[in-house]
């Protein structure tokens, strides 16, 4: 986990196969207006695609503030009727920050947390039940 304290670095990657954007690094405070100037140049930099990929699979930190920027690009494109696909780093799971500070998601196993079947690699909380969909639990 990162402190808030120290420097992060978010770097970034146009790509052509498939059409997007590709990320690494960590997704904070220091880096979300970089990360938000990447998200609203997509539908300028590949013009009359429907389709958009943004690669998360070298990002190794994403808060939760991060989350809700790719969560309103998703949003804000669909609005223009393009499909912005997410492609997320396997074993992604959301974790605690630091008290009374940010969520941050890693890599990693998240203690209350297990994984569900079906697509998305989502997780529930321990004991709770799955999001609609995903299945029963498993072992």
């Amino acid at each position: 986990m990162t402190h808030p304290s120290t420097t992060v670095t978010l770097h970034a990657r146009w790509t052509t196969r498939p059409p997007g954007l590709r990320l690494a690094g960590t997704v904070a405070p220091g880096t979300h207006a970089v990360l938000e100037d990447y998200l609203r140049s997509l539908p300028g930099r590949f013009p009359g695609r429907r389709i958009l990929h943004l690669m998360l699979t070298a990002v190794h930190s994403l808060d939760l503030a991060g989350i809700a920027l790719l969560l309103d690009a998703r949003k804000r494109l669909g609005h223009q009727h393009i499909d912005l696909r997410l492609h997320l780093p396997p074993g992604l799971r959301p974790t605690h920050g630091m008290p009374n500070g940010p969520v941050y998601c890693q890599q990693g196993d998240a203690p209350g947390l297990r994984q569900l079947p079906g697509p998305g690699n989502r997780t529930a909380p321990a004991g709770g039940p799955p999001p609609a969909g995903a299945g029963g639990p498993t072992p």
